[in-house]
């Protein structure tokens, strides 16, 4: 009987010592999705101008640990791609200047993921007009930005 026990256990720890495959240990990480409505587009034209948070800016925050992506879709009442911008505080100044922080202006959608920095809050403005950088065929009223953080 001792024998067979320490020949069960013998076999236990060798089966246990393989584990799992390499790649099971490494989860890829999920996408974060965050969607806030907006009421009425940022006053001002081509990137430039002033927003009301919650109205026609939208503060997603910064990125959680691993995330160094960040993508938008906007679907406004009017049916038509929209003038927008992700701005990032990059110099933490809490201005969202388009002079001194990261900017990508876009239509709709933007069309690749944005590369982020870690630890700097993340913005989305829609803007009321066509946009110079982006020209788009809408016009801002109300609508759904959807952001979505990622990893990659």
């Amino acid at each position: 009987m001792r024998r067979l026990v320490a020949v069960v256990g013998l076999v236990a720890l060798a089966a246990g010592s393989f584990g799992a495959p390499a790649g099971a240990a490494k989860r890829k990480a999920k996408p974060r999705v965050i969607e806030f409505p907006y009421t009425a587009p940022a006053y001002g034209t081509a990137g430039f101008g002033l927003c009301f948070q919650g109205e026609s800016c939208l503060f997603y925050g910064p990125p959680a640990a691993k995330e160094r992506s960040f993508s938008v879709e906007i679907e406004d009442e009017l049916g038509r791609e929209v003038y927008a911008s992700v701005i990032q505080d990059t110099n933490g100044d809490g201005s969202y200047l388009r002079n001194d922080d990261l900017t990508v202006d876009f239509c709709g959608k933007t069309e690749k993921p944005v590369e982020i920095e870690p630890n700097k809050d993340v913005s989305v403005w829609v803007w009321q007009g066509p946009g110079v950088t982006s020209p788009c065929a809408g016009t801002a009223s109300s609508g759904t930005v959807t952001g979505t953080f990622s990893a990659t």
